[in-house]
């Protein structure tokens, strides 16, 4: 068990607003009412709905306060050292009010009824105190009600040596500062080469607070303060001292959390440069920390060693493998295997991305200080902690589809990058094609180009065949397609990609992200009546469009923060009038395609933050042939809507500082 001193329980609680009321020679007998207790990350200390005895004050780490509504656990809060939580109960007789889950290693005071019930009689104060603290704890709440709680603590590994784990790292750390605006530390628990660190551009800085150092480490002060480092991107590094003490060590395992707990304080986010082999604290530190990351090294003599290393790091994390994310490294090996096999071989719940590239910069240990596109390695990785990933969704529209071209060339000329993009229909042609190439320049030469005139259109695009299923087979724009893609997967896109469809048989939204991404544009264009149904993988398939004709809910799904939707099909009162002729059959199913869409689409579309609607209702369903013009009415909407657009990028990133900086 636990045990802390009576004077550092009295020296505590005086401190803490609850009991400041009373005389410091009283809370010698207080004190003998609290029992101690210790408690690890994870454990939960109080269950909502559960009739409740004790109370808790915080000595040290933290814990997060959850509710339950209509059947989800909402976060509302973290409460550290100091706080108190369970003191309800005991007031109310109720049940417990919250679910109390361990966040960080916490030491605990435990005050039971009997005690709290001889405490308030003795001590009229601490119920005057107690309506305060409810009054500030309510505002706060208030404020802090359905966030998520924000991960704060990165641990880094790698299964290999010779990964560019360093390189990723400090990268990571500049773009979370540079781009999420993040106030971020890099903590190195181990550095064999200090001139390879030199090589990221670090000077000399002071400690951001001296409580890190003296509450801890007096005998070791000065050699600790000058471990800090700073980058002119803002960020800082701390590169813990290799002291040949064992107290030294020891004091740091012990003390770990409550050092956790205060860094939280004055950083948004803390990555730890964790060893490969671990070493003691390395161990600790993964125990502790929020969310691993761990560098995969992706060549065929490495899997079974790397199963095992997964294996070990989980354990660590307590078995909770949602917390762990993994990515590969293309720097060891000159034969590498497919991501698709290292996800069926390690069984992970996702395919890992490629974090680190072969480039010089990775080779020889640099800050890559561009912000690149398509975005890739440390920087999608900061985009996705930082919670700030743009997903762009292309709705439906047949023809009228080339305006969303227009769209992504306005976003390239303002430097608005895309990290994932969902199409159905029309919109999934132009977003693969756009995500297979990074650049709507060489997605126009695949498309748009390669149709001057109508007949030329109609030869390269409409292969009409008799009418059983459809009236164009489509296998020409499936050519189209493979060719602009070369026949690529999913995983060989640039930028992440979905592509929507529909099980003409059970009514079912069928969702693709892995592979042949050609096939599966061919299915979400099949408008039923036109072209002829697909069948892909023992599903007949049809027109995404009918049940999702602006796919802004799977960007949602898949972690997008911030969704921008372009609709092309719009209901009938947004039309322009158009002369009325009589209609061919494959106009009249157009035309019923275009009802259907256009009905569902606003629906769908109110899922987004922000929605395009470009003025293109005067063009027909197989107007392919004016790509240029449907392209120039995307840009001019765009233009027209850009700086909502950025302000809209810039207040999401604001918000999601500030509910960091709340916590």
């Amino acid at each position: 068990m636990t045990t802390f001193t009576d004077t550092e329980l009295r020296s505590f609680l005086e401190k803490i607003p609850l009991f400041s009321s009373i005389p410091y020679n009283q809370l010698r007998g207080i004190s003998k009412l609290f029992e101690p207790v210790s408690v690890k990350k994870g454990e939960i200390i109080c269950k909502q709905g559960e009739q409740g005895d004790t109370m808790f004050i915080i000595k040290s780490g933290s814990v997060g306060v959850y509710v339950a509504q209509e059947g989800n656990e909402i976060f509302v809060a973290y409460l550290h050292r100091g706080d108190f939580f369970g003191e309800l109960s005991l007031l109310t007789g109720k049940a417990r009010s919250a679910t109390i889950k361990i966040i960080l290693d916490a030491n605990l005071y435990k005050l039971k009824r009997q005690d709290f019930e001889q405490l308030l009689h003795k001590n009229p104060d601490i119920g005057l105190n107690l309506s305060r603290l409810y009054a500030h704890r309510f505002a706060e709440s208030t404020q802090q009600a359905l966030n998520e709680p924000l991960p704060t603590f990165f641990a880094m590994t790698a299964t290999h040596p010779g990964l560019g784990k360093s390189y990723f790292l400090y990268n990571l750390a500049y773009q979370l500062s540079n781009e999420a605006d993040k106030k971020v530390l890099l903590i190195e628990l181990k550095i064999k080469d200090k001139n390879k660190i030199s090589n990221y551009g670090l000077e000399r800085a002071h400690c951001p607070e001296p409580e890190l150092i003296k509450n801890f480490f007096k005998k070791y002060d000065k050699v600790l303060e000058q471990a800090w480092s700073s980058h002119p991107s803002g960020f800082m590094a701390f590169l813990l001292p290799s002291i040949h003490d064992r107290q030294y060590w020891e004091e740091f395992d012990i003390n770990i959390p409550e050092i956790m707990e205060l860094l939280r304080k004055h950083f948004h986010i803390i990555l730890f440069n964790i060893p490969v082999n671990f070493g003691v604290l390395g161990n600790r530190v993964l125990s502790l920390c929020d969310n691993v990351l761990i560098l995969l090294k992706n060549t065929p003599d490495a899997l079974s060693e790397i199963k095992e290393k997964i294996a070990t790091i989980s354990s660590k994390c307590n078995g909770i493998s949602n917390n762990i994310k993994m990515g590969v490294s293309h720097l060891a090996g000159n034969t590498g295997i497919p991501r698709d096999k290292i996800k069926c071989e390690l069984n992970l719940p996702e395919t890992p991305a490629i974090w680190v590239h072969k480039t010089a910069s990775a080779i020889f240990g640099n800050i890559d200080v561009k912000k690149c596109f398509p975005i890739q390695g440390p920087r999608a990785v900061a985009r996705e902690i930082g919670r700030m990933r743009v997903g762009l969704a292309l709705g439906a529209g047949a023809a009228r589809g080339w305006a969303h071209l227009g769209i992504l060339k306005v976003f390239e000329e303002q430097g608005i990058h895309i990290d994932m993009i969902a199409g159905t229909s029309m919109g999934a042609v132009v977003g693969t094609i756009y995500a297979g190439t990074a650049s709507v320049d060489i997605t126009k030469k695949l498309t748009i180009d390669q149709f001057p005139t109508k007949l030329q259109a109609q030869r390269k695009l409409f292969d009409y065949t008799i009418p059983i299923q459809g009236i164009i087979r489509g296998q020409k724009i499936l050519k189209m397609v493979r060719n602009a893609l070369k026949n690529a997967d999913f995983l060989d896109l640039m930028i992440p990609a979905y592509v929507v469809a529909v099980d003409i048989n059970s009514g079912e939204e069928i969702l693709f992200e892995k592979g042949n991404v050609s096939k599966a544009v061919r299915a979400s264009i099949s408008i039923p009546g036109i072209f002829n149904p697909v069948n892909l993988n023992g599903r007949w398939l049809v027109d995404g469009g009918l049940l999702n004709p602006v796919p802004a809910d799977v960007l949602i799904q898949k972690g997008a923060d911030i969704v921008i939707a372009v609709c092309i099909e719009q209901k009938s009162d947004q039309k322009a009038q158009q002369k009325v002729q009589r209609p061919t059959i494959i106009g009249v199913l157009s035309k019923t395609a275009n009802i259907v869409h256009s009905h569902a689409t606003s629906d769908f579309a109110k899922k987004a933050d922000i929605v395009l609607y470009p003025e293109v209702n005067s063009y027909a369903w197989d107007d392919f042939h004016k790509g240029n013009e449907l392209m120039r009415i995307g840009m001019e909407t765009c233009r027209q809507n850009i700086d909502e657009i950025k302000w809209l990028i810039a207040e999401k990133n604001k918000q999601k500082k500030l509910n960091s900086e709340a916590r």
